[in-house]
């Protein structure tokens, strides 16, 4: 069969796939909207017997919409086993570990509360997202350097803890445990923190 019009045949069918992929993501954020409206009302039917569900289903849906976004930009991502949020997200022979974390924002404190074990952190190639609430809002930190930042931290059960806020215009990030020391993180929100870890 004639090469040339293989080559046209292969270029034919990308196009075709990466429209129909643009389309999933459209009905995945759309679910993930719907989903949310269906938690509200719920909570309001019965909040009591309820709410541990709607979490359950804001984090996964908010966790989607943000892969869906990776996918858009031309990433394949396969989840690992576990009970980790952990991805491979691969393009063009390029592989990137990630670990997918989401918290809402606790209004008392003003706060993002977040935890890793840290013995898991070594000799991996990609990073940590932390979702604020959203997927459209998130750091991403280098395995190596959320290591680093949590390096004097105090140690739970759960692993090490941390709390993210925003304050004027910037985000900081405060191990527990060492006192009022604040990190300033800024540089490694949304699409520049995704650089950071392999991912642009």
């Amino acid at each position: 069969m004639d090469k040339t019009q293989l080559a046209k045949w292969k270029e034919e069918i990308e196009m075709e796939l990466a429209e129909v992929e643009k389309q999933l993501t459209v009905i995945e954020k759309e679910r993930a909207a719907l989903k949310a409206q269906l938690g509200a009302v719920r909570t309001l039917l019965s909040p009591t017997e309820e709410i541990t569900a709607i979490e359950n289903y804001e984090v996964r849906d908010l966790v989607g919409a943000f892969i869906a976004d990776l996918k858009v930009n031309g990433w394949s991502v396969r989840k690992h086993a576990g009970k980790i949020r952990s991805y491979d997200a691969n393009r063009g022979g390029q592989s990137v570990e990630l670990w997918i974390i989401f918290s809402k924002f606790h209004e008392v404190s003003e706060r993002y509360w977040f935890g890793v074990n840290p013995d898991h952190l070594e000799n991996r190639n990609g990073g940590v997202i932390l979702l604020l609430g959203t997927h459209k809002k998130y750091i991403c930190l280098p395995f190596t350097k959320l290591q680093e930042m949590l390096e004097r931290s105090k140690n739970t059960i759960t692993g090490k803890k941390f709390v993210v806020r925003e304050k004027s215009g910037q985000v900081e990030l405060q191990p527990a445990g060492i006192g009022g020391k604040w990190i300033n993180v800024t540089e490694y929100l949304n699409e520049e923190g995704l650089k950071r870890i392999g991912i642009n």
